[in-house]
């Protein structure tokens, strides 16, 4: 973890582990150079590791956190040495961060703060992101949305119904934004830009940068929303032994 990276990688160490511990029967381990988590569900949202080591073992250490157990999704920032044998790539995303974006905009999307319109915001994320996945895995990803408090909940509504959404987690060094949507009929409207200036407006006065998770074909959009990119996450899925 370099100065440069250590911002957008803390949040989404904390982020990710925040998600896998709303659900029941999460044991998260930490060592120097990564964290892993595992449930027995063994769902990949809630059975992975990411690692940021410079050593070619950094797949093995991993597994000896937990007895040689193998998990379902490797979040790997920097070059999957000695594990090619064992690894496929799944994507590529590009870690992004935008610093001292205001544009002097208010903070106007509403937070769902009640378990019932946390669950609401879930399903509608979830339907965004994950509508062609098994329901087991979806109504998971659901849960741990909408459980992990930590994660702040906001939705944007039109006539009382709920047109977009944006998760976000504020650690010590970043405001990490994650899960942005908005609903199909709505898109092409610049309301997802208006969200994430709105994100940049409240980081920014609380003297934070904005990191977020992106594929590569996405990040021109953000880069004309002032992001940058700081570093590539590879997301690897371990093969059977």
């Amino acid at each position: 973890m370099t100065p440069e990276t250590a911002p957008s990688l803390e949040n989404l160490v904390e982020t990710y582990l925040a998600l896998a511990l709303a659900l029941e029967g999460t044991e998260v381990r930490r060592w120097r150079g990564g964290a892993a988590a595992r449930n027995p569900a063994e769902l990949p949202s809630t059975s992975f590791v990411i690692s940021w080591s410079a050593s070619a073992g950094w797949y093995d250490e991993a597994r000896r956190q937990f007895g040689g157990w193998t998990p379902k999704l490797c979040y790997r920032v920097g070059p999957a040495t000695g594990a090619e044998d064992e690894l496929w790539q799944a994507q590529s995303l590009e870690m992004m961060e935008s610093r001292g974006v205001d544009p002097n905009e208010p903070f106007t999307l509403l937070e769902d703060t009640l378990p019932s319109q946390r669950e609401a915001a879930a399903a509608f994320m979830a339907e965004a992101f994950f509508a062609g996945q098994p329901s087991e895995r979806r109504e998971a990803i659901e849960r741990a949305t909408a459980r992990a408090v930590r994660c702040r909940l906001y939705s944007l509504f039109e006539s009382g119904r709920r047109i977009g959404a944006v998760m976000l987690h504020q650690t010590p060094s970043a405001m990490g934004l994650y899960n942005l949507c908005v609903a199909p009929p709505r898109r092409g409207r610049g309301l997802g830009a208006a969200i994430v200036r709105q994100v940049q407006s409240d980081a920014c006065r609380a003297g934070l940068p904005v990191v977020l998770q992106c594929r590569e074909e996405l990040a021109p959009w953000y880069r004309r929303l002032g992001f940058r990119t700081v570093c590539r996450l590879d997301v690897l899925v371990p093969c059977e032994r």
